[in-house]
């Protein structure tokens, strides 16, 4: 059996691990001196797991490929998906229908206009939809901040400082909800123990299924432009 091509990192690290990036690249990170032959052998006994593994990887990165910002491509917002267009006679970004619109004229920094656009959006909704929350919960936060992190939707500070990805906006509103809630219950309880999901799902009954959807959508948080 050949062995696929991998990157090792060594460490001092006592155990071997084998990861799979964004991009599928199978990352073995393994402790200094471990033998090359040793490596193969064990990345042969788990051939299976990894294919598994990077299948699903890559297709949930092929549903979001990076944006051209080009005439006729799909953007998503809440949800639903949007035609690109340009229209000389906008003066800044519009949804109608089935379309997001902008001014052709700006067409050079497309991109920047649709990022700027889109935390925008996201500040105005998440701010919303966490007060909302809060209300319904009795649950007091300090302040909301949003942010571009690669890895996480959300997360929950000490203090009770919440931070929500702008990406969000991307999602349905019901996906965007399951995220702050998860964050907002962590200012009550600050683990992920039973109790916190029992609560958790008291506020939202369908979280389970809605976080596994998120999962599906994890591509986004990566540069999608």
């Amino acid at each position: 059996m050949d062995v696929p091509k991998y990157t090792t990192i060594f460490s001092k690290r006592k155990s071997m691990s084998i990861t799979i990036n964004r991009n599928g690249d199978i990352i073995v990170k393994a402790p200094k001196k471990t033998n090359k032959h040793y490596i193969n052998e064990i990345i042969k006994s788990k051939i299976n797991f990894i294919n598994k593994h990077r299948d699903i990887i890559l297709k949930k990165r092929a549903a979001y490929p990076k944006k051209e910002c080009k005439e006729g491509e799909i953007f998503y917002y809440l949800g639903d998906k949007y035609i690109l267009h340009f229209d000389s006679n906008e003066t800044k970004i519009r949804i109608q229908n089935d379309s997001m619109i902008l001014p052709i004229k700006e067409i050079e920094i497309i991109k920047t206009m649709i990022i700027k656009w889109y935390k925008t959006e996201a500040k105005k909704i998440l701010f919303n939809r966490l007060n909302y929350y809060s209300s319904k919960t009795s649950i007091s936060y300090k302040s909301l901040k949003i942010t571009s992190a690669k890895s996480r939707w959300g997360s929950c500070g000490s203090n009770g400082n919440i931070n929500l990805n702008w990406k969000l906006i991307i999602l349905p509103i019901k996906l965007i909800d399951a995220v702050i809630v998860h964050e907002l219950v962590h200012i009550e309880i600050a683990n992920h123990s039973k109790k916190y999901y029992e609560r958790v799902r008291e506020i939202i009954p369908n979280y389970n299924e809605f976080n596994k959807e998120l999962k599906k959508h994890s591509a986004i948080l990566e540069d999608i432009f």
